[in-house]
């Protein structure tokens, strides 16, 4: 009996043993009533991978087409002429590049002539564009998706002939100025990181569409490919400033039905951007207007950003904004009894 006695002893301490160590860790006041558990923002958090892209910049559109095929006339005052075949022209076209304008050639004994079967024929020309986008994209670790929405101002500036150009003029597009509509798709992957700087290679596709001053009837653009790197300075935990060098590959096809020929019009371009970069933050701002704690915080038990983190300014929301300048002394204090 006294041995079956000390086996039920043995075995009641080894199960009230854990529970014993449990109770001597746990605090002697239920904290529960003290602190609440903040509740967090679970849309934010996914919205906070959001990022809002705005961009303007400058850069050169490089237009380029060969006449293979065509053949050159210029008469001393009028032209020059594109026709298609080798004989003297009875017609021929005097606008080939933003429309068609088929015309009536006179032609002349001082004339000159010149066909793509003897010659490299062609015309280019660089034109100063403006570009402006807007674009969403999310980002997941060190890869962005994205979709975008541009607008180019292209200046058209004369195009000189590709050779003979001490014989051949220079060439007017009858529109002087188009703006083009690009809608694309973009995918990034963020490579290296120095300091407060992010550099980004970047990779856009999508459609180009020119405006009315533009024949669009008889023009089909291509799909654009665009190749960049976007390089980002952090300026606060939402706010981004980038710069993005980048070169596009684009073209049109011009169809001349009445000879049953088109010409290719490359429009290859160089751009240079700026714009900001913004993101939603995960916590809302504190909604007690003069709460004045540089922390992330809570009320009750929602938690919320603070309310003096600058837009502007790299913040740390583990121990509030890094200002080296205390807020009694800011300009915008200078002339209260009590700046806080």
């Amino acid at each position: 009996m006294r041995k079956e006695s000390i086996l039920f002893v043995l075995i009641g301490v080894l199960y009230l043993l854990p529970e014993y160590l449990a109770a001597q860790d746990a605090p002697t006041i239920p904290l529960e009533k003290f602190y609440i558990e903040r509740e967090g923002h679970p849309l934010r958090k996914i919205l906070k991978d959001l990022h809002f892209s705005l961009g303007v910049g400058a850069g050169t559109t490089y237009f380029k087409h060969k006449l293979d095929g065509f053949g050159i006339y210029q008469t001393p005052n009028k032209g020059p002429y594109i026709f298609s075949g080798n004989a003297v022209p009875t017609n021929g076209y005097s606008q080939w590049i933003s429309t068609k304008v088929r015309d009536t050639i006179v032609n002349a004994a001082s004339g000159f002539l010149v066909s793509s079967d003897s010659s490299k024929l062609g015309f280019k020309s660089k034109s100063f564009t403006i570009p402006l986008s807007l674009s969403l994209n999310y980002e997941l670790k060190n890869f962005r998706f994205g979709l975008g929405y541009a607008k180019d101002l292209i200046l058209m500036n004369s195009f000189k002939p590709i050779s003979y150009s001490n014989k051949i003029r220079p060439v007017e597009a009858s529109a002087g100025s188009v703006w083009t509509t690009k809608i694309y798709g973009t995918v990034g992957y963020s490579f290296y990181r120095l300091s407060s700087f992010v550099f980004t290679a970047d990779f856009r596709a999508g459609t180009n569409k020119f405006g009315k001053k533009f024949n669009r009837s008889i023009i089909k653009p291509s799909p654009f490919f665009n190749l960049g790197l976007t390089v980002e300075m952090e300026m606060s935990e939402n706010l981004r400033f980038f710069v993005r060098p980048s070169f596009e590959f684009k073209s049109y096809a011009l169809s001349l039905s009445e000879v049953n020929q088109s010409i290719k019009h490359k429009s290859n371009s160089l751009f240079w951007s700026v714009g900001i970069n913004y993101s939603i933050p995960e916590l809302p701002r504190c909604k007690i207007k003069g709460c004045q704690i540089q922390i992330n915080h809570a009320h009750g038990n929602k938690e919320y950003r603070s309310r003096m983190h600058s837009l502007t300014k790299k913040q740390n929301p583990g121990y509030g904004e890094n200002d080296p300048k205390l807020i009694r002394d800011k300009w915008r204090n200078r002339k209260k009894i009590n700046p806080y």
